[in-house]
């Protein structure tokens, strides 16, 4: 998670090699370096406890909900799970159409082509794929 974290705020990896040998020892060798112009120091904080070396002292998952940079500062505390759960999702017309646009940006990213397929369209009232 720490990485997948990281990796959304800075634009890049924490770390990087395109020998995947090599990055194993640069992950736990190199220390970990912040783009200090896009991140916080809370949230450096809770990516490097996150990214700690050594796994005894790594953050949890319970800590990081109590973390600062997730509870800004711990005037909005997370809600706990049984209430979160609870909590009815009500789904607009304007996120299902932004949902189709996903699902077809989803598609061209994984054909690797940024060409709309001709004979393809979405239905978005049922959110399936249609042959035309």
């Amino acid at each position: 998670m720490g990485v997948t974290l990281y990796a959304l705020v800075a634009g890049h990896l924490p770390w990087n090699d395109s020998d995947g040998r090599a990055i194993h020892e640069i992950v736990r060798n190199e220390p970990l370096v912040f783009p200090s112009h896009r991140m916080s120091l809370d949230m450096c904080d809770l990516i490097g406890r996150m990214l700690d070396k050594v796994p005894e002292i790594r953050i949890t998952i319970s800590e990081m909900k109590q973390h600062s940079w997730l509870t800004n500062n711990a005037t909005e505390p997370l809600p706990n799970e049984a209430d979160n759960c609870r909590v009815p999702v009500t789904v607009t017309e304007e996120e299902v159409i932004r949902l189709g646009t996903l699902l077809l940006v989803k598609n061209m990213l994984k054909q690797h082509s940024f060409q709309v397929s001709e004979g393809c369209i979405f239905n978005l009232k049922n959110l399936t794929r249609l042959k035309e």
